[in-house]
């Protein structure tokens, strides 16, 4: 067994689906909706002072609900690998969230007796040096990142670790999801090995129903 420590990514690659990610129509309305904290797939939190980021809107908080993030939001966070003969763990710091990645040779289940879930199932496979999980049956209960981008439950994203040096990792990510992007679009992250860290406890509990009393700096 091997355990690596990767520190967290950035939040600013997170939002960087902006601009690379091109929504349907329909998929565009719910989160517009969401951003303001109406119907969209995940009702989110507009900063209290509406302070836009970058790409010009506004900064959604959903953490302050606690409800568990997915599809690409973790690798913000700092997180463990777990390597064994037939399976991969990833473990995030935040929010304690973990995933199997399945390396003995099986396939998907059958899709329409499977119970979509936040971190969907993962198959992995080695390819000239580069570590490649494939993950469908996501529910859609998450966005991809602090803007509000949705998906549905047909998400299909395909990673790829790899090493690009010393105590560096890379990852791609390919997405695709017809029932929200008129086409597949690709989000890199780096991840920078950290010996000797431990992950730190986080806790929070899920369905958070006063979040709009939480006011200060931090912009909720």
């Amino acid at each position: 067994m091997r355990l690596d420590t990767v520190g967290a990514g950035s939040f600013g690659a997170v939002n960087a689906l902006t601009g690379n990610a091109v929504l349907t129509p329909e998929a565009a309305a719910a989160a517009a909706a969401g951003r303001q904290g109406g119907a969209g797939l995940r009702p989110g939190l507009v900063a209290d002072d509406n302070k836009p980021h970058a790409a010009g809107e506004p900064y959604v908080v959903t953490d302050g609900r606690c409800t568990l993030p997915g599809g690409l939001e973790p690798n913000s966070s700092a997180f463990h690998i777990i390597q064994s003969k037939d399976e991969v763990l990833i473990v995030r710091e935040n929010p304690g969230l973990h995933r199997t990645i399945y390396m003995d040779g099986r396939t998907h289940p059958d899709l329409s007796r499977w119970r979509p879930t936040v971190v969907g199932h993962s198959v992995g496979r080695c390819e000239n040096g580069t570590f490649v999980i494939e993950t469908v049956g996501f529910n859609d209960l998450f966005w991809f990142d602090f803007v509000g981008h949705p998906h549905t439950t047909q998400l299909k994203t395909v990673e790829r670790y790899t090493r690009t040096k010393f105590g560096e990792l890379e990852v791609v990510t390919t997405v695709t999801d017809p029932g929200a992007y008129a086409k597949p679009f690709t989000v890199k992250f780096r991840h920078t090995l950290r010996p000797g860290w431990e992950l730190m406890e986080y806790i929070c509990n899920e369905n958070n129903q006063d979040v709009e009393h939480i006011r200060g700096p931090a912009g909720l």
